[in-house]
């Protein structure tokens, strides 16, 4: 008789028991559907027993399944709150990152127009205009209010011409630095969690061999072959998939994907589309 949970089915039962942990927007709908997944789990051995279908051989099989799915969930459970806290360690690094620049553009905006301020001053009683004048008894009054305005000219235009749009390069540094970071996160939770429910496999396999003495399916005695499977399952997330450029990671570390002339590439980057046309493609 064939048993209850096939080694693929354990596999796969013990995948959608984490889909209420995606942060989806629809969070509490996927809670539901786990509780109902973990509700057919736990149904399945009392109703064979209600039944009188169950043996020895079922029993034990059930039980060491339901300790490997348990296990393996909680692993991947793991897993998954390291991808997020991962994924929030970015994301404060690109704020850190975005507030260098505001205080810097902020501080630059308060300087030139801090100069028309100054002629408005008043020390002790006595303008500032009074004060230079006193000073420099030789200077025609209408020199100080006017160069107060032409260095307050000066400063709005680099203000404008140099320190905003530094800003805005370096907030699309900021962000491109941030899609990267999180991508490889990304990347090492989907090798991750592939490398629980490929080892939560082969567990059942030679579960089922070890109990029912003989192999569930012989081609699944090929580790080429448990991989594949769970590469299929995965499939979703995306993995194995190449939706980067293969140069990515060199050019990220050569500076080369956040060098001002560059920043307009950063979707060929992450898509790999159009990497045929980058000039900084490695030449086959």
């Amino acid at each position: 008789m064939e048993p209850p949970i096939l080694p693929r089915e354990a596999v796969q039962f013990t995948w959608a028991l984490t889909i209420g942990q995606s942060g989806s927007a629809d969070a509490e709908g996927l809670r539901e559907r786990q509780k109902d997944i973990q509700d057919y789990i736990d149904g399945i051995r009392s109703e064979l027993v209600k039944k009188g279908k169950a043996n020895q051989q079922h029993i034990r099989y059930i039980d060491a399944i339901y300790a490997a799915i348990n296990s393996c969930v909680r692993t991947l459970h793991i897993i998954i709150r390291g991808r997020d806290t991962n994924f929030k360690e970015v994301d404060k690094l690109k704020e850190v990152y975005l507030a260098k620049a505001e205080a810097i553009t902020t501080f630059s905006g308060n300087l030139q127009s801090a100069f028309g301020r100054i002629a408005t001053i008043t020390i002790g009683g006595t303008s500032a205009t009074a004060i230079v004048a006193y000073y420099f008894p030789n200077l025609p009054t209408f020199v100080f209010p006017l160069v107060l305005a032409a260095a307050g000219a000066i400063s709005f235009g680099v203000h404008e011409q140099f320190v905003k749009p530094w800003q805005q390069k370096e907030n699309v540094k900021a962000s491109i630095r941030n899609d990267y970071q999180r991508n490889l996160y990304y990347q090492q939770y989907v090798r991750r969690t592939k490398d629980a429910l490929t080892r939560l496999f082969k567990e059942t396999l030679d579960l089922y061999k070890e109990i029912y003495d003989g192999s569930y399916d012989p081609k699944y005695d090929i580790p080429k072959n448990r991989e594949e499977f769970t590469d299929n399952l995965l499939g979703p997330l995306g993995f194995n998939i190449p939706y980067i450029c293969p140069n990515i990671h060199d050019c990220f570390a050569k500076g080369i994907i956040l060098d001002k002339k560059n920043l307009d590439r950063w979707p060929t980057c992450e898509s790999g589309e159009g990497y045929d046309k980058c000039s900084q493609r490695k030449k086959a």
